[in-house]
């Protein structure tokens, strides 16, 4: 039976900019990444897991301790720029007004396909676009790409 190589440890998206943090930071997952860790993978102090940024560049690192006020995580080794695989395409989104969170769900599956950008189409019937209660933070499609394993997630819609 041929040898097989370690699974990849589970990845998480942190909004802090992984090209800045050195080896030995310790940074805070976000409260949602923070439960998943906690109470859905039931991860502990010392496991090895990865970090996200949603902008190309992953991060090995060990789980420290977790509290109320989350999970934190120390890097193991520098953040590597990840060279992008498959498809880079575009999407243009012509569709009315979403609301609901409806949105959201859309950057989050298009960064799951690979899309490079999101464009939404803004008209004179449909102005507004959201559903994040007006927030634009990135974190769709910084889930759409850690759900997908890929390095980034779709831009921000703009």
């Amino acid at each position: 039976m041929p040898p097989t190589s370690a699974p990849r440890p589970p990845r998480f998206y942190i909004p802090a900019r992984l090209a800045d943090a050195a080896p030995g930071a310790v940074l805070r997952l976000p409260a949602e990444e923070s439960r998943h860790a906690a109470k859905t993978l039931r991860l502990r102090q010392g496991d090895r897991i990865e970090l996200c940024d949603g902008s190309g560049f992953v991060a090995l690192a060990e789980m420290g301790g977790v509290d109320r006020a989350g999970a934190v995580a120390q890097v193991l080794d520098a953040a590597q720029l990840v060279p992008a695989v498959g498809w880079q395409w575009r999407v243009a989104c012509a569709c009315g007004s979403l609301k609901g969170g409806r949105s959201d769900w859309l950057v989050e599956k298009c960064a799951e396909l690979g899309a490079a950008a999101f464009t939404p189409l803004l008209t004179h019937r449909s102005p507004t676009i959201g559903g994040g209660g007006g927030r634009d933070d990135g974190r769709p499609a910084g889930r759409g790409a850690k759900q997908a394993g890929r390095r980034r997630g779709a831009p921000p819609a703009g």
